[in-house]
């Protein structure tokens, strides 16, 4: 994959980094790898492969090429007969999170309610040192989530009850009686 001179840009902005920063990460070395990094994003001087390969790396967990997808993935796994949400960071810095009763033992943990936390389970990209705010704002994302879904199976309950919905179960019953009405 080529790198274009604007995500390199791109890139470094998703980071907060400056060019002497972002050379260094990206192992641009020389007298001025900073200057050099300045010629790569306006398009003065081509990055070499390795260059590009590592900074179309660290570009899968930027806005830029992630602005498709939301900021959490949400899914839900069972284990053991145990029900666990899994959220997935889209973001970087990455990383997949549980949310359950019981948080991960010695993983950065926020709550979600009285009686169950999101617990980082795995880093995708290197970890930020404090990561207590973005986990605190990923676990009022899950509350809000939580209570929208609720939301709509309470609704989906009280609609069953009403006769527009035994008028039409009645008709898909008479079209196929198979249906026993239920998703």
């Amino acid at each position: 994959m080529t790198v274009t001179q604007f995500e390199f840009r791109q890139l470094r902005k998703a980071l907060n980094v400056s060019r002497s920063k972002m050379a260094s990460l990206l192992g641009i070395q020389g007298k001025y790898p900073a200057k050099t990094l300045s010629d790569i994003e306006y398009g003065g001087r081509t990055a070499p492969m390795a260059v590009q390969k590592l900074a179309s790396y660290l570009l899968q967990g930027t806005q830029s090429q992630t602005d498709v997808l939301p900021e959490y993935l949400a899914c839900q796994a069972l284990v053991g007969g145990i029900d666990y949400g899994i959220y997935i960071r889209t973001r970087y810095p990455r990383f997949l999170a549980t949310a359950g009763c019981h948080p991960t033992k010695g993983m950065p943990k926020a709550a979600i309610s009285d009686n169950e936390y999101l617990s980082i389970m795995y880093w995708i990209d290197e970890p930020v040192d404090d990561p207590t705010a973005m986990l605190t704002e990923a676990a009022v994302l899950v509350r809000a989530r939580d209570q929208a879904v609720f939301d709509d199976l309470w609704a989906w309950n009280e609609y069953k009850k009403t006769d527009e919905y035994k008028k039409e179960m009645a008709y898909w019953k008479g079209k196929y009686p198979w249906y026993d009405g239920e998703d």
